[in-house]
């Protein structure tokens, strides 16, 4: 009896032991989750405490774009200095600017140069020229989407145009000029067409009269070519 009462307490006495070992071994592991929220909170502080800097986001955001179009069939860069020069070698600086952003290349056209009032018909007799800057953009590489948008003004067109709004006419513009690129050789789905309307100008109208309105909407009639 003795000895089984002898080796009944040595076992009550190990299972402290075992327990005691494990609970230090999880010591470290509470000590360490307690520093990391400190190290949490703190980098939480310190970054609330900054203020953004937008501009330095704004070039390395376009640094990234432009070392993935350098990676296309033709930098964009080298598209927008070529489109520049055949605006000024056909004459076109008045009616005709490019301009690159981190969504693209936007080459925009007035509409006078383009269209009549109220039709969608390209004008023949600037069409040779016209065809002259669609070719560099043809030429851009496969690599590269094309949109094409129309912008009116916000006019009311009149009973009797066969367009019956310039959500219409515009969307038909943007498609005449498409057209153009389709015989050019570019294929249809790197193609995309969008008709705006009225509803992106790029001058406001809002108080504006006159003479400062007229002008205002002659800026807003206008058919952009986007690259990217």
């Amino acid at each position: 009896m003795s000895q089984e009462v002898i080796e009944d307490s040595s076992q009550v006495d190990e299972e402290p032991a075992k327990m005691q070992v494990k609970k230090s071994e999880a010591l470290w592991m509470m000590s360490f989750s307690d520093m990391s929220l400190v190290l949490m909170c703190f980098f939480a502080l310190l970054l609330s405490t900054m203020k953004p800097d937008k501009e330095k986001f704004k070039h390395v955001k376009e640094g990234f774009v432009e070392e993935v179009r350098q990676k296309k069939d033709k930098p964009l860069s080298q598209v927008a200095k070529e489109v520049k020069e055949t605006i000024e070698e056909k004459k076109l600086a008045k009616v005709a600017s490019v301009n690159q952003t981190s969504d693209g290349l936007a080459i925009e056209f007035k509409d006078g140069i383009l269209f009549s009032p109220g039709f969608a018909e390209l004008k023949r007799g600037h069409l040779a020229t016209l065809k002259a800057v669609m070719q560099v953009v043809a030429d851009v590489g496969e690599e590269y989407d094309i949109r094409i948008e129309g912008h009116t003004d916000d006019v009311a067109l009149g009973k009797k145009n066969r367009y019956r709004s310039n959500w219409e006419l515009s969307a038909a513009r943007a498609a005449s000029m498409l057209q153009q690129f389709v015989s050019l050789g570019i294929p249809e789905h790197r193609l995309q067409v969008v008709g705006f309307a009225h509803t992106r100008p790029k001058q406001k109208i809002v108080g504006l009269r006159g003479r400062e309105l007229k002008q205002a909407r002659a800026l807003n009639r206008r058919v952009v070519i986007w690259i990217y």
